[in-house]
């Protein structure tokens, strides 16, 4: 497909599925909205005002209530929280703060987080799949498989782990593993599609 014809199923796929599920979350009160016009939206700095901002306006204590009334029945067992948005939008900010606040609320060693960004294959696992540089940070570059086994693997009471990745410019390697400590709560840190069951 040429590039035109990618970006249209992109956008075709955006309104038709990506929307509509967009709308029930916000229906909800699980989608925070933020108008970045006029702001460089490429940097931490950005991403860290943009925290301070949802923090002080009190967004950040209503998402963390709103997580913790969507999963009240869950938490007697184990629940995952998906965080998801496209590349850039502040996922990993907004996902450490909420551990934070979920932390302070259920205790420490209850609330983890699994970052898909961990999980992106590295360089020779890439070149062994036959996907090119042009795909290296797109979904197909993203082992989906094995992150949706830890999430399995948190929900059966286990501890899941995620790769440890190291990056250079144009170039990524993995160097071991961690293990996630958590109890309760699972913060899934996912730009492609990845849904909570």
């Amino acid at each position: 497909r040429s590039p035109e014809e990618q970006w249209e199923r992109r956008v075709q796929n955006y309104e038709r599925v990506v929307l509509p599920q967009i709308d029930r979350y916000r229906a909800r009160g699980l989608v925070l909205d933020v108008n970045t016009a006029g702001k460089d939206i490429n940097g931490q700095d950005f991403l860290d005002e943009l925290a301070q901002e949802l923090e002080s306006l009190g967004r950040l204590h209503d998402m963390k209530r709103r997580i913790l009334e969507e999963t009240s029945l869950k938490l007697r067992e184990r629940a995952v929280v998906v965080i998801a948005g496209t590349s850039g939008v502040g996922k990993t900010t907004l996902t450490e703060r909420l551990r934070t606040l979920l932390s302070g609320q259920l205790g420490r060693g209850t609330v983890g987080t699994l970052n898909q960004d961990r999980f992106f294959f590295p360089d020779d696992e890439l070149a062994r799949r036959g996907l090119d540089r042009s795909e290296r940070n797109s979904s197909k570059a993203v082992d989906i498989e094995e992150m949706i086994r830890q999430i399995e693997t948190f929900k059966a009471g286990g501890q899941p782990v995620q790769p440890i990745l190291q990056r250079e410019p144009g170039r990524r390697w993995r160097t071991g593993e961690e293990r996630i400590a958590s109890t309760r709560l699972l913060l899934v840190d996912a730009g492609f599609g990845l849904k909570n069951d």
